[in-house]
């Protein structure tokens, strides 16, 4: 199983390819001459795009979160573990 930064970068390389293709249907768009059955389908996939968009920033921002969640976990880990050593083997314990 992926890491959550694993995810996370696997999801921005997603974005980044849907944006990049949403902007040559926005540029195809502007600057060409196109049937009406291409425009519409082009439309169409620009609506599609836009919508893909917005769902994988949705899944960014879960993942940050819990990103967010793992790592305030691994510094009261470390903490916890620090403080215990200091208590346990430190000669100038600063609990006693």
């Amino acid at each position: 199983m992926p890491t959550i930064v694993q995810q996370l970068e696997q999801v921005q390389a997603n974005v980044a390819e849907c944006e990049h293709r949403l902007d040559k249907i926005e540029r195809l768009l502007r600057l060409e001459e196109l049937a009406d059955n291409e425009r519409n389908s082009l439309l169409a996939e620009e609506k599609v795009l836009k919508k893909t968009i917005a769902q994988y920033d949705k899944d960014m921002a879960n993942l940050r979160k819990e990103n967010r969640k793992t790592m305030l976990l691994s510094v009261i880990l470390f903490t916890s573990v620090f403080i215990g050593y200091l208590y346990f083997y430190g000669e100038n314990t600063i609990f006693l």
